[in-house]
């Protein structure tokens, strides 16, 4: 498809010092072309994207370069899964059907995903003598996103009647659709100070406050991620779990004329989403509802866990559950609702740069701080006896501790990482790391 992506910006400037720009522009995601090339498809949802039917030979065989079906497939008559079959009514049914028999997955050709992206700046620069030669910009901004591509899987539909089998509804194969939805808000902020000797400065900070319909904390949530089909029609909008609503870094560098030069470099954050959430969505008899996260709950659509745990003598109904336990942490109604505790990470660079010299001798210290741990993660074996209280199967595991190849070794892996609590901190990284070099310049 052919998809325009206008960009435009206008700026005004207020006075000698002062100057501000709007910009806005469109952007586009394509369809992964790992599914176009591989993917069978659906000539009904072909249709109405692309106004035709696909090409099919009148004998009733596929082609199989056209849909992917081995060359001589048979359209089926009666269309559906076991069970709930009936007889195909068009050809773009028989189609559908004759993928599903055959590879079990059909490929729906979804529309591009497109946002509108706005953007207001504001930047100064500053004269005076304290603050000479000090600049900064403030940007607001908002993205709306349009035909989010994420994977569904859609409640099987018979006679206009969604099919439930013994209280759980029956599901067709997960296939890329246009349902999701995402938009985000930010400002960004930047100040830098830049001169030859002295005290040199750049500050960046970002907030960011992006929500999306895709449940948090799941493993494939930031490409093409999977949407619970009880997410889809509740409507639910989540933060999404891999952006830190607030992070900067402060970069200084002091520059001697005699040739020293001391950069210190910090970077923040104030955490990530996680929480397993009070609420989930279930489909019940087939009408979606938010009810409470439980181990009780059938196919649980939270990725981290329950936050309650019901009595197994008299766990109560899906609406009014008796919890008998819970981890003892304070959880938000969503999932990723809560943050995880902030992070800062230091970095330093000592140079020596010899006037009536061609060398620079330098030093690089990384991760100051010695910050192993990548912030806690919900722990995902948890044993509950009492509502604070872990049992002696938390965080237990028949595989024994798999430490990681030198140099990013680190043998206290098993006992710091607090595996009998709620959360593990798990190492990722290197610990404090030193690098020597010597530079020539020609």
């Amino acid at each position: 498809p052919k998809v325009f992506q206008p960009r435009t910006g206008i700026s005004y400037k207020l006075g000698q010092d002062t100057a501000i720009r709007f910009t806005y522009n469109r952007a586009v995601q394509f369809v992964p072309i790992s599914s176009v090339d591989f993917g069978e498809i659906d000539p009904n949802a072909y249709l109405k994207t692309y106004g035709k039917l696909p090409p099919y030979n009148v004998s009733g065989q596929v082609l199989a370069p056209a849909f992917g079906l081995p060359a001589g497939t048979k359209l089926p008559t009666a269309c559906g899964y076991p069970g709930f079959q009936v007889e195909c009514t068009s050809f773009g049914e028989q189609l559908y059907w004759a993928a599903q028999n055959w590879d079990g997955i059909a490929y729906q050709p979804a529309r591009p995903t497109t946002s509108n992206n706005y953007q207001l700046t504001i930047e100064h620069q500053f004269t005076g003598k304290f603050l000479n030669g000090v600049s900064l910009s403030i940007s607001p901004w908002y993205r709306h996103q349009y035909d989010t591509i994420a994977a569904e899987a859609a409640p099987i539909v018979k006679n206009g009647v969604v099919q439930v089998v013994n209280g759980v509804v029956q599901f067709g194969p997960p296939v890329l659709t246009n349902n999701g939805k995402e938009q985000a808000t930010g400002i960004d902020f930047n100040m830098t100070r830049n001169v030859a000797y002295g005290l040199s400065a750049q500050l960046t900070a970002t907030y960011i406050n992006e929500f999306s319909s895709v449940i948090p904390l799941s493993s494939s949530e930031d490409f093409y991620p999977s949407i619970s089909p009880a997410s889809i029609a509740t409507g639910n909008m989540y933060r999404v779990g891999f952006l830190s609503p607030f992070q900067g870094t402060l970069a200084l560098s002091y520059h001697t004329q005699s040739g020293w030069r001391l950069t210190p470099r910090y970077t923040y954050n104030i955490g990530y989403p996680t929480g397993v959430g009070l609420l989930t969505p279930l489909f019940i008899n087939g009408v979606a509802y938010n009810i409470p996260n439980t181990n009780g709950v059938p196919s649980g659509t939270s990725p981290a866990g329950p936050s309650c745990y019901v009595d197994p003598n008299n766990p109560g109904s899906l609406f009014n559950p008796n919890c008998a336990a819970q981890r003892g942490e304070s959880e938000a109604a969503s999932p990723g609702g809560k943050l995880s505790p902030a992070q800062g990470f230091l970095d330093l660079t000592l140079e020596y740069a010899p006037p009536s010299s061609r060398l620079t001798y330098g030093m690089n210290v990384s991760n100051v701080f010695n910050e192993i741990y990548s912030g806690a993660q919900l722990n995902g074996r948890y044993q509950p006896i009492a509502t604070g209280i872990s049992g002696p199967l938390t965080g237990f595991s028949t595989s024994g501790i798999n430490y990681r190849p030198f140099p990013s070794a680190w043998p206290q892996y098993g006992s710091f990482m607090n595996p009998n609590g709620v959360y593990v901190n798990i190492p990722s990284g290197l610990g404090r790391t030193f690098y020597f070099y010597i530079q020539a310049r020609l």
